[in-house]
């Protein structure tokens, strides 16, 4: 599980554009459609996180709008749309449900 920071990558790292950032590149099940983009990506277990909170005034809802709205405004080669609104949610969901699913407990019989 690695977690990703969109946030701080874009503002201190190399990363301009929320659509380039790792989480797309590090695990792209359900936004690549051909067989060979999929197995390119490495689709290890991710979160996207909050960054600095403090630092960097954000919350998690932010992160998932700024990468959601990226997604959906992103063109390929032929400028064209690339994901639609559905794919892009479905995404999301999967990665939101990977962080809840890796999510430290401190006991369970609580």
């Amino acid at each position: 599980m690695i977690e990703t920071n969109p946030s701080l990558n874009h503002l201190i790292g190399e990363y301009k554009h929320y659509d380039n950032h790792p989480p797309v590149w590090l695990y792209n099940v359900g936004l690549a459609l051909e067989p060979d983009e999929l197995r390119g990506s490495e689709q290890i277990h991710i979160s996207i996180g909050t960054d600095d909170q403090g630092v960097f005034a954000t919350n998690l809802e932010n992160k998932y709008s700024l990468m959601a709205l990226s997604m959906e405004k992103y063109k390929d080669g032929g400028r064209q749309l690339r994901y639609n609104h559905t794919c892009t949610c479905d995404w999301l969901h999967r990665i939101a449900r990977m962080g809840h699913e890796h999510r430290f407990l401190q006991n369970k019989a609580r």
